[in-house]
């Protein structure tokens, strides 16, 4: 016979769940009423009674006031995250009466509180979310799964079991209904699909941080701070081109991931040759009446027609374009009809852009890395954490891929690749150079590279 659980255990439970986005911390969030950029802030842990003391500030049930006008309040939020039923309560708050949220400079916003960000709205007129949710390049926003913990050294009954099953089955669903509301202003839904993917398959035990251009571009979340250390002008172009077609579709890295081309994917930052098509297709050489248009091709170069117009001036950065191999549109080229894109997207998908902020370097790709240098018997000559930054150039008919690495000693170590010219013989070999020697592939190893001249392999890995 089934034991009954005690009314004890299945609180325990119960708590496991409203908590298990992260193990809650004792003291309860700070929610407080504040200026400048910030109107309301949750500071700390969220625990049961904070959407209480947020509401509260909510005077007028018909709209937020102040100074008897009606306002379209900012809510700062840093915080680790904490109880999932009162975070979820927060989010709907936040949804549903049109708060802005922003996560400063120095501020985190992990789990619970990254829904509760997402939530981010004003509903005074026609927006975007994306401008009422911002993330600051020195703030840290990051997400992971529900999950429930139940203690190995317990015995649980089966309706025990079943219910914690059945509360975790609930938040998860909450998250996705919270997921799903109807964006105010636009069409679609308020978090993206591949988003809640990363979510979801993301264990409580880690956390899925938002550090690239592409992450913020295709699931509409806001930057600011984003400092303007910006690659070459052919480059830009090109970035607007291929992070508009892509937006609200799906990320260029998954799109350019089936062809191989590891120039638009994270295998860019790989101590290998460009792919074949994509050093064909990089800095191509347009025509002065293409210019004059702003005509970019994608990289794409078996998929055409690929192509765009593109304007960039001061402070706009404007497409159209067509994809015919996904039958996927930006604007209407044919009709003048151009659609605004955040500034940053006239960087690289893969640029991290607190590598952008700290670093002060202009690149074509940018992140942070790990360098190691060490003997060819293994002992580490140099270890240390390093700015990985490549530009893309062209040198007597060769297509060279320069990846400067920066040490925190101001110091450098400029590697250079190049794949042989399109369409020349298996005779030409790939070029390969760190500091002027020549260097050569480390069999089975895309991230090193032996200098066979003074017997030593050089490194560069994720941080």
């Amino acid at each position: 016979m089934p034991v009954r659980p005690s009314a004890r255990r299945v609180t325990g439970l119960l708590w496991l769940v409203a908590a298990c986005l992260l193990p809650l911390a004792a003291q309860a969030a700070t929610v407080y009423e504040s200026g400048a950029s910030c109107d309301y802030v949750i500071d700390g842990p969220i625990t049961p009674g904070d959407f209480d003391k947020l509401s509260a500030f909510r005077t007028d049930p018909n709209g937020w006031r102040k100074d008897g006008l009606y306002h379209e309040p900012v809510l700062c939020l840093n915080s680790p995250g904490g109880s999932l039923t009162e975070g979820a309560r927060i989010a709907q708050f936040v949804y549903e009466t049109g708060l802005q949220t922003r996560v400063g400079d120095g501020a985190i916003c992990h789990s619970i509180c990254a829904i509760i960000f997402m939530m981010g709205n004003k509903h005074s007129g026609p927006t975007t979310v994306e401008e009422n949710r911002t993330l600051h390049v020195g703030g840290d926003l990051a997400f992971h799964s529900p999950s429930i913990s139940i203690d190995s050294g317990k015995s649980y009954s089966a309706a025990e079991l079943e219910l914690a099953y059945k509360l975790g089955l609930d938040s998860i669903l909450n998250i996705i209904n919270l997921a799903n509301s109807q964006r105010p202003f636009e069409s679609g839904a308020m978090m993206h699909p591949g988003l809640i993917k990363v979510l979801l398959d993301t264990p409580a035990s880690e956390l899925y941080h938002i550090t690239t251009i592409e992450q913020a571009l295709s699931w509409d979340i806001g930057l600011d701070g984003v400092p303007e250390h910006l690659p070459q002008t052919s480059i830009q172009q090109q970035m607007v081109c291929e992070n508009g077609l892509m937006r609200g579709f799906r990320r260029p890295s998954e799109i350019y991931d089936r062809s191989g081309n590891n120039f638009m994917t994270s295998e860019v930052f790989d101590l290998v040759p460009l792919s074949e098509s994509g050093a064909y297709r990089l800095l191509p050489d347009f025509g002065v009446e293409e210019l004059a248009q702003g005509i970019v091709y994608s990289y794409r170069y078996w998929a055409l027609p690929v192509e765009c117009q593109v304007r960039i001036d001061t402070g706009a950065v404007q497409v159209c374009g067509v994809d015919s191999a996904f039958n996927n549109q930006v604007g209407d080229c044919y009709a003048d009809h151009y659609v605004n894109l955040p500034d940053h997207a006239r960087y690289h998908p893969m640029t991290e852009f607190r590598a952008l902020q700290r670093s002060g370097i202009a690149a074509d790709v940018l992140r942070s890395a790990r360098c190691t240098r060490r003997s060819s018997g293994g002992a580490v000559l140099r270890d240390g954490t390093c700015v990985q930054a490549i530009d893309i150039f062209k040198r007597d008919e060769r297509k060279f891929a320069r990846h400067t690495l920066h040490w925190d000693n101001l110091e450098r170590t400029v590697i250079e690749i190049s794949a042989r010219p399109y369409n020349s013989g298996e005779d030409t070999p790939d070029i390969y150079r760190i500091d002027g020697m020549r260097a050569e592939p480390l069999d089975g190893n895309d991230a090193c590279l032996r200098v066979p001249d003074n017997s030593t392999v050089f490194c560069v890995t994720d941080p």
